[in-house]
């Protein structure tokens, strides 16, 4: 509380906007825009007294009483809404469930289906018969030379 007056002392003395604006930027922004909010400078309102009315709210407030016991903080509670918000959570759950057990058949069914397709052959140096390596260019039987030289 003590913290709340001494910052209702500075705006009481703040007798220009700037100065206003300066305090306000001094605030933490939650703070600055509760002020703002709470008590605005109206359109053609002078900006002198824009300090002291906000001085004057600050010290005006009084603080929430805090909840300290059980029964206090059941009145307190709206348990709709806490239950509103757990159902959803559930929910939320569930469906992440399904999607992440759908993921996990997809890879299973996608290493199984690998397994049985057929891998390529890769043609190597080592399956060339050995009459295919002396030959560096490979002829036509001489059967097929007749056939084009007579026609």
């Amino acid at each position: 509380m003590l913290g709340a007056i001494a910052t209702a002392f500075k705006f009481n003395e703040a007798d220009s906007l700037e100065k206003v604006e300066v305090l306000l930027s001094q605030q933490a922004p939650l703070y600055a825009n509760i002020i703002r909010a709470n008590w605005p400078l109206a359109a053609g309102e002078d900006p002198t007294t824009w300090g002291p009315k906000i001085a004057k709210g600050i010290a005006e407030m009084e603080p929430i009483p805090r909840c300290d016991g059980r029964d206090e903080f059941a009145a307190a509670t709206d348990f709709g809404i806490i239950d509103e918000a757990l159902e959803r959570i559930e929910r939320l759950d569930a469906m992440i469930d399904r999607t992440v057990k759908r993921l996990v058949q997809t890879k299973s069914m996608k290493q199984i289906l690998e397994r049985f397709e057929p891998k390529p052959v890769k043609p190597s140096v080592t399956n060339i018969r050995p009459e295919q390596k002396a030959h560096k260019e490979i002829t036509p039987p001489q059967s097929y030379n007749r056939k084009i030289r007579s026609s």
